[in-house]
């Protein structure tokens, strides 16, 4: 005999959209209905239907704003493209608590204070795979409400412990490639924190970051009494949180000694990368002393061959001092003398310090930093530089006396 299966399903009344509805439907079934088909269906429809609830539940349109569900868990899957207004609540990997996230990941969310007060995302566990550069999985941070914010750090073998706004929102990215995952992290929420007093910086744990600060101490990877290690090779840039000009004070300094700082060596820039102006490189006792940046960001890379360490350097940052002012200076580089009466001779200075541009005055009446084609005399140049400062440098061209051989 035929059996006719009719069953009512009841959806509970959905708040977003202000009304309920009920679904009836017919199964027609011959007599060899497989009760095993029947409760397979039933698992997949309750499974369906808990999926379709979790979905209700963090219901939103994209690039929506969420309001505050005190000590509420968020994923990052789940509000992808999303800004949560928060200051509670737990902030997960799409793997939740306890699962790792996926492969092939890429998700954001910005979290924003609901009190006007900074907002702090404390991490309390942090386990993504590892890559010198987080080439392949990595968390970016931002200082603001989405990623033309300030980059705080891109993080994937070291944790980003406790990261506190400058304004009220932070912004988040993930990221994760197709061939491997990991546990994820574990982060709790809350406003109304302030930035910490001060903090140790060792190079290792911040290779590759932008730190912005004026306070606390900067390490070598060894730390605070221990000495750096073989084979290092690590970069960090310091900037000014308040706009002044970053200054770095070494009060110890100990690296392996060679006239040209070849086997290992601290390079500092005077900016934000390699590519701002080199300010020295120091091994051996010669510390750098207190180094201030004519910016508000210092940049430093740290080498060490294989085969012995030393304790490095210890340093305190602060902002408050002043870019130093370079006097205005000329250096001779070179005099060719003249041969006989022609005028073969030549003069080469480089100018540095003061403020450029330059303006050059020579008694020949020429207006070039360096001369050419000149004479055997006596010459002189008066150099000023956009502050007013003036110089003035004394250079004698001589005969070149050459001699003959007869034949």
């Amino acid at each position: 005999m035929n059996r006719r299966i009719k069953f009512l399903i009841l959806i509970p009344l959905l708040a977003f959209t202000g009304f309920g509805f009920y679904v009836t439907e017919d199964i027609v079934e011959t007599s060899s209905i497989s009760l095993t088909t029947f409760s397979n269906a039933k698992d997949n429809f309750v499974k369906d239907l808990s999926l379709f609830a979790k979905s209700i539940s963090n219901y939103t349109t994209n690039n929506s704003v969420i309001d505050e569900v005190p000590n509420a868990d968020y994923e990052i899957d789940a509000y992808n493209g999303q800004t949560v207004t928060v200051c509670s609540g737990n902030f997960y990997d799409s793997g939740g608590s306890g699962s790792d996230y996926s492969n092939d990941e890429n998700y954001s969310v910005a979290f924003c204070s609901s009190n006007g007060n900074p907002i702090t995302i404390n991490f309390t566990s942090f386990l993504v795979e590892n890559d010198a550069l987080c080439a392949f999985d990595g968390l970016k941070i931002y200082d603001g409400a989405n990623s033309s914010a300030l980059l705080l750090g891109t993080y994937c073998s070291v944790s980003p412990g406790i990261v506190i706004s400058s304004g009220t929102c932070l912004y988040f990215e993930f990221y994760s490639d197709d061939i491997f995952a990991d546990g994820g992290w574990e982060a709790t929420i809350s406003c109304g924190g302030a930035l910490p007093i001060s903090s140790d910086y060792e190079i290792d744990t911040y290779n590759g970051q932008t730190i912005n600060t004026c306070s606390g101490n900067f390490y070598d990877s060894g730390g605070s009494g221990s000495n750096y290690s073989d084979s290092d090779n690590y970069a960090v840039t310091f900037c000014s949180d308040n706009g002044n000009p970053m200054t770095m004070d070494f009060t110890a300094f100990d690296i392996e000694y060679d006239a040209s700082c070849i086997y290992d060596g601290l390079s500092i820039y005077d900016g934000s990368s390699t590519s701002a102006t080199l300010l020295g490189t120091y091994c051996g006792t010669n510390s750098p002393g207190t180094v201030t940046g004519s910016g508000t960001c210092l940049h430093f890379v740290f080498y060490a061959d294989e085969s012995t360490t030393n304790p490095g350097w210890e340093a305190s940052i602060n902002c408050s001092g002043v870019a130093p002012t370079i006097p205005l200076n000329a250096t001779l580089d070179n005099i060719n003398s003249a041969t006989c009466a022609n005028s073969d001779g030549d003069i080469s200075i480089t100018t540095t310090g003061g403020t450029a541009p330059y303006v050059f005055s020579w008694s020949n009446g020429a207006v070039t930093e360096d001369l050419a084609n000149i004479s055997v005399g006596n010459y002189t140049v008066t150099i000023s530089d956009l502050a007013g400062d003036q110089i003035i440098g004394n250079y004698t061209v001589y005969n070149r006396v050459v001699r003959i051989d007869n034949q």
